[in-house]
């Protein structure tokens, strides 16, 4: 039986066919692990621009980084790509209203408590584009490691007199 395509192989009868050793040609398997694995951007928000580093689903692979605006036309323009990735972004001024427009366009959207990151609360090296790739590997590595973060509704902000 051919392991290859598990049909069964007719013997031949050359001394050359029995002689040669087969080599068995190792086809890529994949698991349940592989179809889960998925891109990771780190996402580093600024009063009016955001960074982001997108990660690859294997090693420091970095797919893409960029300086954008920060507006909903701009996070749609450059999300609209990676639905079903992950984005991982700290608590601030502009969270709330950035993770509903990019969850429209299919990402998860992990929000984590700026003073539980670590690598970033500490870093003496403190810019947006290295804050963007250690949300992204924090994100890729294990969200376990950042403190959730949620927002509240709109209906919970109204305050009754």
């Amino acid at each position: 039986m051919n392991p290859r395509t598990r049909q069964t192989v007719n013997a031949t009868t050359t001394n050359e066919s029995r002689t040669a050793p087969q080599r068995q040609i190792k086809q890529p398997q994949t698991t349940t692990h592989d179809a889960e694995q998925r891109y990771v951007i780190g996402l580093d928000l600024s009063d009016r621009t955001a960074h982001y580093a997108v990660l690859g689903p294997a090693g420091e692979d970095w797919r893409a980084e960029k300086k954008i605006q920060l507006n909903r036309d701009s996070l749609r323009r450059h999300f609209a790509e990676f639905a079903g990735s992950l984005l991982v972004m700290e608590v601030g001024a502009h969270s709330r209203w950035v993770q509903p427009v990019v969850e429209e366009l299919g990402l998860e959207v992990f929000v984590a408590h700026a003073a539980s990151i670590p690598g970033i609360t500490e870093s003496v090296n403190k810019h947006d584009r290295a804050d963007a790739r250690q949300l992204a590997r924090l994100g890729r590595a294990d969200c376990g490691l950042l403190r959730r973060t949620y927002h509240r509704s709109d209906t919970n902000n109204l305050i009754c007199c």
